[in-house]
């Protein structure tokens, strides 16, 4: 599965083109008083301001492997601060020596708990030094609803989503879609690795690749309304 494109929705347009844009470095496409769009790699990453929105979304940026350290680097010198579980920088999935990926996290301007990833089986590689450029694709965004087992099924069935797992979907937490992108479908209330924030209902359109078909998706209080 690959995400292509993303909206979501912000509070403060400027304050997100000036993180994404001056401090990050992504290229902007598109930037008015009411939307940003941003080219993160293969994602088109939009934002559409909406002030009395109170969504904290979740999603994950794609890097090659053997650069999450001169990442923290890179972030760092930016005066930007790592979420850190348990003191550690890196969370790893899995154990350091046998893992499916490992990653960092920090808030972007709205409060959105964004994440650089390495996966480690996509054998993605980049020379020289990282750099925002480097950013492959968004690799995860983050779904929280009431019932994460059936919004999974109904995300397999509709859009024919192949899962590397079937361990991956229980009632809490459920990993939908492969290495290259996958849906995040956790329980409301269920804390945001590596915080303490507690996920809630938020809203977001994509449009991703499945089974080799586009898709788009309309996603609002829990509910996936396309249909």
């Amino acid at each position: 599965m690959e995400l292509r494109k993303l909206k979501l929705y912000s509070k403060d347009i400027s304050a997100q083109f000036d993180f994404y844009k001056n401090v990050l470095g992504f290229e902007v496409d598109f930037f008015d008083k009411n939307k940003i769009s941003i080219s993160a790699g293969k994602t088109q990453l939009i934002f559409e301001e909406e002030k009395q929105s109170n969504f904290i979304y979740h999603f994950a940026f794609l890097i090659p492997n053997q650069k999450l350290d001169q990442a923290i680097i890179f972030l760092e010198k930016k005066g930007i601060e790592l979420l850190k579980r348990e003191g550690e920088k890196i969370i790893y999935f899995g154990t350091k020596e046998n893992h499916t990926g490992r990653a960092i996290y920090f808030f972007d301007e709205d409060g959105n708990i964004a994440e650089f990833i390495e996966r480690a089986s996509l054998e993605l590689e980049a020379e020289n030094d990282f750099n925002i450029h480097q950013v492959i694709k968004i690799n995860e965004i983050g779904m929280p609803v009431d019932d994460p087992m059936e919004v999974s099924r109904q995300l397999i069935n509709q859009y024919k989503i192949q899962l590397i797992d079937l361990h991956h979907l229980n009632d809490s937490f459920c990993w939908v879609g492969d290495y290259n992108g996958v849906f995040i479908v956790v329980k409301n209330g269920r804390n945001w690795l590596p915080t303490k924030l507690a996920a809630q209902s938020n809203g977001f359109w994509v449009e991703f690749e499945s089974s080799e078909k586009i898709y788009e998706m309309k996603f609002k209080n829990g509910s996936i309304l396309n249909k």
